[in-house]
């Protein structure tokens, strides 16, 4: 594995797959490429199995299904747990008829081939939207036992274009915090982070504590 998708991976080993696919609905690449590392060894045996034990065929059901789903996460509510809603995709596209397979190309060419493909697809809200709230999740993610989930930026009621604007970001918390500590930290450190590295101004921000980060939350 490369040095970035290690530094990416390790990132991601703590943040639970529920905030990771929010992330991933609102166009974050590295987020769903951590889902796609995380779930992938789990996934191809699923499918090889499916598929009689054809290998090649497997990865290319996975690829697609992946892809299948970075299009449809901006409807993805967590209703069912990530992994149970990967391999629901993926059963259903092994009963499609399957063309001439090509090589194996094994976990990480379907991984790099997955990201290519999405790559291709962003996320509507445009890629100034987007870049603001990966810096504004990385605020929240570098603070201890946090890790950030959706960002929506928006404007403040009534407020003109590019007048004041409101955040709401979602975040999973250790037991380390208080909700009352945690909100006025994140409000502080955002609020700053919009200003002198966005130069935004950030008037309202709503945090939304919505899962629980704990010890064993640290694997896949």
């Amino acid at each position: 594995m490369a040095e970035g998708a290690e530094v990416r991976e390790a990132e991601g080993l703590t943040t639970p797959d529920a905030l990771l696919a929010v992330r991933a609905g609102e166009g974050d690449a590295e987020a769903f490429e951590t889902l796609v590392r995380r779930h992938l060894p789990a996934l191809l045996p699923l499918a090889s199995r499916l598929l009689g034990g054809d290998r090649a065929g497997a990865e290319e059901v996975v690829q697609e299904a992946f892809v299948e789903a970075w299009r449809r996460l901006p409807e993805f509510r967590g209703q069912t747990p990530f992994p149970s809603w990967m391999r629901g995709i993926v059963t259903n596209r092994c009963r499609r008829p399957r063309r001439a397979r090509r090589s194996a190309a094994g976990d990480e060419g379907v991984t790099a081939t997955v990201m290519e493909l999405v790559r291709r697809e962003p996320r509507p809200g445009g890629p100034d939207e987007g870049a603001a709230a990966r810096v504004l999740r990385a605020v929240a993610d570098a603070l201890p036992g946090v890790r950030a989930g959706g960002c929506r930026i928006s404007p403040v009621a009534d407020a003109a274009d590019r007048g004041p604007l409101r955040v709401r970001l979602e975040v999973a918390a250790g037991l380390n915090w208080t909700v009352p500590e945690l909100a006025g930290r994140l409000r502080e450190e955002i609020v700053a982070a919009a200003r002198d590295r966005l130069g935004l101004d950030v008037r309202v921000v709503d945090i939304a504590v919505v899962d629980l980060l704990l010890d064993h939350d640290h694997g896949p």
